[in-house]
C-alpha cells in the first residue's frame, strides 16, 4: 500500500499530540501524587474511592457523636456526685436533729437549709452545656424542672436519654433525664420530706425522712455505675472509629497515591518519547522534493 507524506505527517502528528498528553499526565501525577484525576480514567478504582470516602465521612460523623455523648455522661457525672453530696449533707442533718438536743427552734432553722439542698438539687437538674439541657431528655431545649417547685413539664416528659449512633448499626443512650435522676430515685421529694419534718417537730418524720435520703443515695450510686459503664463502651466504639478510620486511610491511599520513584520513571520515559516523536515530525516536515534533490 502506498503511503503518502500527507499520511505520514498525519500520523506523526497524531503521536506528537498522544505523547504531549501522555507527558501532561504524567507530569500531574507527579505533581499531586495521585493515581487518577478523573473517574473516567479508572472507574474501578474511582468507584472504590468513592465508597471510602463515604465510609470515611461516616466515621466522622460516629466521631462527632461520641465527643456529644461523652460530653454530656461528663457532665451528668459531675452532677451525680454532687447530688450524691447534697444527700450526704441533708443524712446529716437529719441525724444531728433527730436526738433530744435538738428542739423546733434548732429544727426550724435547719429546714432552712435543707430547702437551700433541694433548690441546689433543682439547679443541677437544670444543668445546661452548650446550651443545651443536659437531663432535658428528648427535650435539650427545656427546662426539664421547674426553678421553684422542681416540678417536671408533662409536655416534655424527660424519662428517655438522647441516642447517640457510635457505629454502623451501634446506638448508645446518652445522659438521664431530669425524671429518672432527680424524681424517680425520690431526691427531691425525700429532702423535701426532711424539710417537712423538721418544721413540724416531727421526729418520727424525721427518721422516715432519713431512710428515704439513704435510699435516694444508694439510687443514685446506681446511676454513677450505669454512667462509668456507658462512658466505657464510648471508649470502646471511639477506638473502634479510630482503627477504621486508620484502615480505610490506608486502603485510600494504596488506591490512589502514586510511589513517587515509579512515577518520575514514567514521566521521563514518556519525555523521551514525546522527543523522539517531535523529533521524528520535524524530519518528516523537511522532506521537501527540494531538500531531496540537494
Amino acid at each position: 500500500m502506498r503511503i503518502t507524506n500527507n499520511l505520514s505527517l498525519m500520523r506523526s502528528l497524531g503521536t506528537v499530540r498522544t505523547g504531549m498528553s501522555d507527558v501532561a499526565a504524567a507530569q500531574k501525577r507527579v505533581s499531586t501524587g495521585q493515581r487518577i484525576d478523573r473517574p473516567s480514567e479508572d472507574p474501578a478504582t474511582a468507584t472504590r474511592v468513592l465508597a471510602t470516602d463515604s465510609d470515611l465521612r461516616a466515621l466522622t460523623q460516629y466521631g462527632r457523636n461520641i465527643s456529644a455523648a461523652r460530653e454530656r455522661l461528663s457532665v451528668e457525672e459531675t452532677a451525680l456526685d454532687q447530688i450524691s453530696g447534697l444527700l450526704e449533707r441533708a443524712r446529716e442533718l437529719a441525724y444531728g436533729q433527730a436526738g433530744a438536743t435538738a428542739n423546733a427552734q434548732t429544727r426550724s432553722v435547719t429546714a432552712d437549709e435543707v430547702d437551700e439542698l433541694r433548690l441546689q438539687a433543682i439547679q443541677i437538674a437544670n444543668t445546661q452545656s452548650g446550651g443545651a439541657y443536659v437531663f432535658g431528655g428528648l427535650y435539650p431545649d427545656r427546662a426539664p424542672l421547674d426553678a421553684v417547685t422542681g416540678a417536671e413539664d408533662p409536655a416534655a416528659p424527660t424519662r428517655e436519654s438522647p441516642s447517640y449512633e457510635v457505629g454502623a448499626g451501634s446506638i448508645m443512650q446518652g445522659a438521664h433525664g431530669a425524671g429518672t435522676i432527680f424524681v424517680d430515685t425520690d431526691v427531691l421529694a425525700s429532702i423535701e420530706a426532711l424539710s417537712v419534718a423538721l418544721r413540724a417537730n416531727d421526729t418520727d418524720g424525721i427518721g422516715t425522712a432519713t431512710d428515704r435520703l439513704d435510699a435516694a443515695h444508694t439510687s443514685v450510686q446506681g446511676y454513677v455505675g450505669e454512667v462509668g459503664a456507658r462512658q466505657v463502651r464510648l471508649d470502646v466504639a471511639e477506638a473502634n472509629v479510630e482503627s477504621l478510620d486508620l484502615n480505610l486511610r490506608n486502603l485510600r491511599s494504596d488506591l490512589m497515591d502514586v510511589e513517587m520513584e515509579e512515577a518520575v520513571t514514567v514521566l521521563v520515559n514518556r519525555q523521551a518519547s514525546y522527543q523522539a516523536a517531535l523529533l521524528s515530525t520535524s524530519r518528516i516536515l523537511d522532506a521537501t522534493l527540494t531538500n531531496y534533490l540537494r
